[in-house]
């Protein structure tokens, strides 16, 4: 992971500016649970906040805007929002469940 200052500003800077894609062969809601397939066919199951981010990657948002959005849903502040985020993100690119397109 790059945590030096300058590698991880630009990433940030990059991600906010980016338009993020769910590339999931299904999702289904279950109450906060938000439950995906993905193109390997493995089930995964987010909380409620992954949830939230998942449903907000539409295609048209910038990640700018999503971080906006959940920063009104969730009592957390803005920077370690946006760090748990990339986390996530990096994660969910990983796992192919997530594609990250210049805006």
């Amino acid at each position: 992971m790059y945590r030096d200052s300058e590698s991880y500003a630009v990433v940030k800077e990059i991600l906010l500016e980016s338009v993020p894609h769910v590339e999931a062969v299904k999702t289904r809601e279950e109450g906060d649970i938000l439950i995906v397939v993905g193109n390997d066919k493995r089930l995964l199951f987010f909380n409620e906040v992954a949830k939230d981010f998942l449903l907000l990657c539409d295609g048209q948002r910038r990640l700018q805007e999503i971080v906006d959005t959940l920063g009104e849903i969730y009592d957390v502040e803005k920077n370690q929002l946006i760090d748990d985020l990339i986390d996530t993100i990096q994660d969910l690119q990983y796992k192919r469940i997530l594609r990250m397109e210049a805006a």
